[in-house]
């Protein structure tokens, strides 16, 4: 299904991120996200406001309206001529949400657990989260990497924590220990969480 929606929004690598649809590619500086949020900050305010929508609703109605508004460029764009240059709306409606759930900020991240890249991302996340705390909400998309041989398995794992209501902090453990994802460490740090290891993985 992630594989899905990465395809939909022509999304290649990891980690990137669509800030209400806008597509920002890399562990790019603080700064840079910061820029777009604060960019959509009144402008999802305004529209909360006028329709009385929140969630999924509302980041549905942001990226439907921006064609409303002048055209918004893609950031650190890869190059490649097919890439999207509007907005990018992802069905979040079955995915992890992490933060504020009626956010009027929606920030889809697809991430590769075994990527240094996306590691140094999610900080920056998580930063922005802690300052941020009512107004933004992440919502995370697995994008594994063939070429990272235990990425698939790392995803299917924190999924398997989804659903027993500890997925933050079982993302949390797989980004500090990168160099270890094989299947007896995710059952590990499962056993940590106290997680039910026969509804694991």
């Amino acid at each position: 299904k992630c594989k899905s929606d990465a395809g939909k929004a022509k999304v290649k690598g990891t980690p990137t991120f669509l800030i209400n649809g806008v597509r920002v590619i890399g562990a790019v500086p603080i700064d840079d996200f910061k820029s777009v949020i604060d960019d959509e900050i009144k402008r999802a305010e305004e529209t909360a406001k006028q329709t009385k929508l929140s969630g999924n609703d509302l980041y549905k109605e942001l990226v439907r309206t921006a064609s409303d508004q002048k055209a918004k460029p893609t950031l650190f764009d890869d190059d490649d001529d097919d890439s999207p240059k509007d907005r990018i709306y992802v069905n979040t409606a079955k995915s992890a949400v992490i933060g504020n759930k009626n956010a009027p900020i929606t920030i889809v991240a697809f991430l590769d657990f075994q990527y240094p890249s996306s590691s140094r991302a999610w900080d920056n996340m998580q930063s922005l989260m802690k300052n941020n705390s009512k107004q933004i909400r992440i919502v995370v998309k697995h994008h594994p990497q063939s070429y990272h041989k235990n990425a698939k398995l790392a995803a299917r794992a924190a999924e398997a924590a989804k659903k027993q209501k500890k997925f933050e902090p079982y993302i949390k453990m797989l980004f500090e220990n990168q160099d270890a994802l094989d299947r007896n460490d995710l059952i590990q740090y499962a056993k940590e969480l106290k997680l039910n290891e026969k509804k694991f993985i």
